[in-house]
């Protein structure tokens, strides 16, 4: 990992920190002189911790992801706020989707689909959602990686070991086991940022509920919400930057 990429990733989180800490300040400032109630200073404040951590990618967005899910540390205020980053992060440029298809599979959305949705339905940290259809007729999510993401992740993940390692010299903090729980989480944000990875765990989770089915039961085909629909539709996928999702 070269080093003034290391650094100047720093000097960029550095720079957006003080920024929406600048921006949070005026805002307070503005809801004081204002008389605006402690409820909406308490909004203010974790709209901008959400916005930091959108600005912040990837794997920031990721840390704000398990935050929303852990009411029994975080304000109820945060908690709503960092809900958003489920599914909300902003998209990415349609240039990027539409290079990416090109790239891998030689031609544009537009001429592999009969149809392609060039907004997404849904927008994460790792990856946005858009809605197809196959020339076949048959409706599809088509999961598209974030530019740039392998190499933002790392970066971020080996600042966040190094923070923890410093840390970690404190003895009362070391019983927390910083280094150890930095580690985890890296695993499994690299986990989730290799789609192919994805498919394979799912396909292997399928057969094995398969396998433990001793009578399969039909059952009623219902609508499904494209952006939590986590069947893998594997003929399309190509490379690590996409896989596509059976409607």
């Amino acid at each position: 990992m070269p080093m003034f990429r290391f650094a100047g990733r720093g000097l960029w989180i550095g720079i957006a920190v003080l920024l929406h800490l600048l921006l949070w300040s005026c805002g307070w400032l503005v809801l004081l002189v204002t008389l605006q109630g402690k409820a909406a200073r308490q909004a203010w404040f974790a709209s901008r911790f959400a916005a930091l951590l959108i600005a912040l990618g990837a794997t920031f967005v990721k840390v704000g992801q398990i935050m929303s899910t852990r009411p029994d540390l975080i304000p109820p205020h945060i908690i709503r706020a960092l809900t958003r980053l489920q599914d909300n992060v902003g998209a990415f440029d349609w240039r990027h989707v539409e290079g990416v298809f090109v790239e891998e599979l030689g031609a544009s959305p537009d001429e592999l689909f009969a149809s392609f949705d060039h907004a997404p339905v849904a927008s994460a940290s790792v990856a946005q959602v858009h809605r197809a259809t196959l020339r076949s007729g048959e409706e599809v999510a088509v999961n598209v990686r974030r530019p740039g993401l392998d190499d933002l992740v790392r970066i971020d993940l080996a600042m966040m070991r190094i923070v923890a390692q410093l840390i970690a010299l404190v003895p009362s903090i070391r019983l927390l086991a910083p280094v150890e729980s930095i580690d985890e989480f890296a695993r499994s944000i690299l986990a989730q940022i290799d789609l192919h990875d994805v498919q394979r765990r799912d396909r292997g989770d399928r057969g094995h509920r398969q396998a433990a089915r001793s009578e399969p039961r039909p059952r009623a085909r219902s609508t499904p919400d494209l952006r939590h629909d986590s069947r893998l539709w594997p003929p399309l996928i190509a490379g690590r930057a996409r896989a596509c999702y059976r409607a």
